[in-house]
């Protein structure tokens, strides 16, 4: 399994599409974050705390994972994954609402998608 991360809020929900129902014991799992940061440091920085926590966060599941960073375009870099590695299944989170962080520790406001919850789906007639 290929989870794609930037340690936002929907990249998380993926996460734990991926683990829901899987026994973490038979999941070969790497987590992959593209550098979109023009400046190496930064982009180191934010690399390793967004490795790091998805790392920790799936761990907390029973899943153990790899890690890999890329670089250059989002779109180009995840397909050149893609190609090199052949995964049979990609998890990924999109979106660009503001939320509040769930990784522990993180303490500022993100840009990301918010799911509505099933009772809000149900109250505006769009869930039964």
């Amino acid at each position: 399994m290929l989870y794609l991360t930037d340690g936002r809020p929907p990249s998380i929900a993926a996460a734990d599409l991926l683990t829901a129902k899987a026994d973490p014991a038979g999941i070969e799992m790497t987590v992959l974050h593209v550098d979109e940061y023009g400046n190496k440091v930064v982009g180191d920085q934010v690399a390793e705390q967004v490795l790091g926590e998805a790392v920790k966060y799936l761990a907390q599941t029973g899943v153990t994972a790899a890690t890999k960073r890329a670089g250059g375009g989002v779109k180009r870099a995840i397909e050149r994954e893609l190609v090199a590695e052949g995964y049979e299944l990609v998890a990924m989170g999109a979106g660009k609402r503001v939320a509040r962080p769930v990784y522990p520790g993180w303490g500022k406001h993100v840009r990301a998608p918010l799911l509505p919850s099933a009772d809000a789906r149900r109250s505006q007639g769009a869930d039964p």
